[in-house]
């Protein structure tokens, strides 16, 4: 074995299964702290500004496509950290009070099933190999409670939305 030969291998290096999952999960925290790091601090915080959507759904508050752009906005937001007031300023400004506020909560339903199911999908293993044993109490109450944890962890914010989904789908959180 030559001295460059861990730095240079003649074909694909393969990683320990474990170590492929935790590599997979610190990409998707530099991910995710880039993307919110970008919404708060590059030209899209301005492009996307308070002014600047209300101004927007005033153009599309007569478009009959509108309620389905509400709808369908809310998933691919939650998954790059999108702020998603902003969606639901464009909602009510563009849709009225009563519509507005039904669209935006169908949406956010949706984005968080869709995460859900997401990482019911990941499965349980991509979760414990990401967080540790740091996650065996909380997926023992997540597990017994339900639904009750699940709103519990929404009323003091632990981790981002999409992230609660994920952990909650792969932790097999009954769905209702």
């Amino acid at each position: 074995m030559t001295m460059s030969a861990p730095v240079d291998p003649e074909g694909p290096v393969e990683l320990p299964s474990s170590a492929r999952i935790v590599a997979r999960a610190i990409a998707a925290v530099i991910a995710f702290a880039c993307l919110a790091l970008a919404w708060r601090y590059t030209p899209l915080a301005e492009l996307l500004s308070p002014a600047r959507v209300i101004e927007w759904a005033g153009r599309a508050a007569a478009a009959p496509w509108t309620p389905a752009l509400v709808l369908a906005a809310y998933t691919p937001a939650c998954f790059v950290l999108f702020p998603r007031p902003l969606i639901t300023l464009f909602a009510v400004a563009a849709l009225g009070p009563a519509r507005g506020v039904a669209c935006a909560f169908l949406g956010v339903l949706i984005a968080a099933l869709v995460s859900f199911l997401v990482g019911r999908r990941l499965g349980p293993g991509y979760v414990r190999h990401v967080a540790g044993r740091r996650l065996t109490k909380l997926r023992i109450v997540l597990q017994r409670r339900g639904l009750l944890a699940v709103l519990a962890v929404r009323v003091v914010p632990v981790a981002p939305f999409v992230v609660v989904n994920l952990v909650a789908g792969a932790l097999h959180v009954r769905l209702f």
